[in-house]
Order: C-alpha cells, then structure tokens, then sequence
C-alpha cells in the first residue's frame, strides 16, 4: 500500500491511497497547528480567545472533507508500480536538495509493505527531470483516470498547475463552443492563452467556464480584450470569487454577459437566434 499526503500551501491538502486495484482520494481543509498555545501552561485572555477560534475552525474543517473511492483503470495500473519503484529507488539512493523553497506543494509519501516498519519520503514542488516529478507525474495519470466527480476534478486542476504539468486550459464543448480555464494563470501561459485564442474562429458565441480559475496576473487582460473584439459574443460562467470578478471588471466585461448557471447561458443563447 501507499499513501501520498499532497500539501499545498493556497488550498486544501489531500490524501491517496494506492491499494491493491483500488484508489482512495480525501480532500479536506488545512487544519490550524496549535501547538504553539498548547504547549503553555497559562494563556492570557487574548490567546485563549484565540485557542478557542482555532479549535472552531479546525472542529469544522473536519466536517468539509470529501471522500471518494475507485477502482483503478487496467490501462493505468502499471503507475502505481512505477510510483512503488521510484520510492523504493529515492530512499535507497537519496539526493539532498538544497532549493530554499516558500510556497508551492510539499509531498509526503509512505511505502507499506508487510513485515516492513513504513518508509517515508519527503519533497516540495520537485523540478523536470527529477525522480520525485516522475511520481507525480504517474500519480496523476491514475487520478485523472480513475475520478470524474466534481469536487476531485476541480482539485486536481488546481494542484496540477503547482506541479507545472499540462495546459490549464481545455474545449470541453464544440456546440455551444465552451472553454474551460483553471488554476492560477502566470506569465508562463500567456504565450499559450494567446495562441489558442487565435485559434479560435472569429464571430462565433463563446462560453468560457471560469468557475475553477483561482487567478491570473493583469497581463491576461489584453488577451481577453482582444478575444471580445473578434468574437459575437462571450459569455463568462464564473463562481463566488471576487478577485476575479474584479478582474472582469477590469477587463471590461459587462455584467449582462456574466452569470453563475450554465442553464441561464444556454437559455440567453437560445433567445439571441
């Protein structure tokens, strides 16, 4: 068995367990570390009030987790081989790394084999080229594989952009034309945005899925704009975000043409015809 704890530092951290044919994802809140108060004999007034805000808070991000179970697909099993092996190949030959790393994605990982004490691996946001980037990578294989609900989908879209791995971006209908963006754009995808928005054909209705874009630089706002001005028309799915909203504004998208339903899309499509 095995169990991989994904820890980034802006979202939700995340459990797999690889076990037997079966893959296992839990997804909950990033509990408060109270050590610091917990360790004191006597607390003033201010830091027992805050004790007890952070016992509230780590008391319901217990109840905000998801859970949820698959069978790994034949076509991808080989992976979690493959994740065994290189585990197994870092802990017999390890390599110091001496990067000086703040934000990112620390990853855990914890080899169980039977009358074996666990063996434990440790790194954070590995490079290309890296033994630690190819478990990754197969782990990923397996999760986009082997899940389609909601909830795991929109998680793996955000934490794959802190592994730099694959577009952030994708049709994910032709009729009407719908294109989804996620994660976190920088000015790395900006020669990628650009070039698929150019690809696009010009004068045609266009839905673009938002709900799981978690931000992007000023930048981006020129690449929008531009869109708008060649296409009929746009229309922007988007969720509760306001920084985005902010971005929207900025980019000058009217409120007329911004909306949190697919259905009342559709439907204000099917009466401009």
């Amino acid at each position: 068995m095995i169990t991989i704890h994904l820890k980034p530092s802006f979202h939700k951290f995340s459990t797999i367990v690889l076990r037997d044919n079966e893959i296992v994802c839990e997804i909950r809140q990033r509990f408060q570390d109270l050590t610091e108060f917990e360790k004191k004999e006597v607390l003033t007034a201010s830091q027992d009030l805050k004790l007890k805000e952070l016992k509230e808070f780590n008391q319901k991000a217990k109840k905000e987790h998801w859970l949820e179970k698959s069978e790994i697909p034949k076509e991808v099993s080989e992976q979690k081989a493959r994740i065994n092996e290189l585990i197994k190949n870092i802990i017999d030959k390890p390599i110091k790394d001496d990067r000086i790393i703040l934000d990112g994605i620390q990853v855990e990982c914890v080899l169980h084999e039977p009358e074996m004490p666990p063996q434990l691996i440790e790194f954070h946001s590995p490079e290309d080229g890296t033994r630690e980037i190819e478990i990754i990578k197969s782990l990923f294989v397996m999760l986009n594989q082997s899940f389609t609900s909601e909830p795991v989908v929109n998680y793996l879209e955000l934490v794959q952009g802190y592994f730099g791995m694959g577009q952030q971006w994708r049709i994910t209908n032709e009729d009407p034309l719908t294109m989804r963006l996620f994660g976190s754009l920088s000015i790395y995808e900006k020669e990628g945005i650009i070039e698929l928005f150019n690809s696009l054909e010009s004068n045609k209705v266009l839905i673009l899925d938002l709900r799981n874009l978690d931000g992007m630089g000023t930048t981006f706002h020129e690449c929008f704009q531009e869109l708008m001005g060649r296409m009929e028309a746009v229309y922007w799915l988007v969720s509760e975000n306001e920084l985005l909203l902010r971005h929207l504004d900025e980019i000058g998208v009217s409120n007329t043409y911004v909306f949190k339903d697919m259905d009342v899309i559709l439907e204000k499509m099917k009466n401009r015809n």
